[in-house]
């Protein structure tokens, strides 16, 4: 079962830019590139420089395959265009919840990377942020038999599209799942716990909040609160309602 980890970011990487089916120069963090339509964007990882850290287990490094990754690297299909004489920012945007699975016998690393990636135009993209109050819904369940108690701190699962019902992560499954999983923190410790879903294109979409386990290679049934609708804005930060939602 593979619960959101701390990876460390990828270092001595090369990036691939392929125009009209050609591979054109591989660009850093910033780098200039004939202007044009692009087709596809590589990713080249270094998988000796990579490796998974349990939130359990911080200081052990557990090892990272990508099958077939170093080779032909981590491929972002679409169609954008770089315009002449101008600066174009884009953004990959990697689940680390649906990328990171923990494979069964004997397998090329101790975890594999079959990554989920997303390529945005930071033009073209708002986020959302929002407040959980996790002690509040653990008392709640606490005293609800009915109720599932909370196992973890939880996270908030972000939907395409307005009014969708919300369902739990399965890497496996062939029906859509969440866009994003976002873990929810309380970093100043006052016990209300924030999240931020960044980079999602101007829309709409729908939001519920889980504090059960969820294992990302299996179906689980998970209960939600907070389910709410959300409008995206490009250039744009969108606070939602916070949770559990006043009655």
């Amino acid at each position: 079962m593979v619960r959101p980890h701390s990876l460390r970011p990828w270092t001595d990487r090369e990036q691939r830019l392929t125009k009209s089916g050609e591979r054109g120069a591989a660009p850093g963090r910033e780098q200039e590139v004939p202007a044009g339509e692009y087709t596809e964007l590589r990713l080249l990882v270094d998988t000796d420089a990579s490796y998974v850290a349990e939130s359990s287990q911080p200081d052990v490094q557990q090892t990272l395959a990508v099958p077939s990754g170093e080779q032909s690297g981590l491929k972002l299909k679409g169609r954008f265009v770089v315009a002449a004489d101008t600066r174009t920012d884009f953004t990959v945007d990697f689940d680390v919840a649906k990328s990171i699975v923990n494979p069964e016998g004997p397998s090329l690393g101790d975890y594999l990377l079959k990554p989920v990636l997303r390529l945005v135009n930071n033009l073209e993209v708002g986020s959302i942020s929002g407040n959980v109050d996790y002690a509040t819904l653990q008392s709640v369940r606490l005293s609800d038999t009915e109720q599932a108690d909370c196992a973890y701190s939880g996270a908030v699962y972000v939907y395409e599209g307005a009014d969708v019902t919300p369902t739990d992560l399965n890497v496996n499954a062939e029906t859509d799942g969440p866009l994003l999983v976002v873990p929810v923190s309380d970093d100043d410790n006052d016990g209300q716990y924030r999240y931020t879903a960044a980079f999602l294109p101007a829309g709409d979409y729908t939001l519920g909040y889980s504090c059960q386990l969820d294992d990302n290679e299996t179906d689980d049934v998970l209960e939600f609160d907070g389910i709410q609708t959300v409008t995206v804005v490009a250039g744009n930060e969108t606070i939602a309602a916070p949770i559990p939602l006043q009655p």
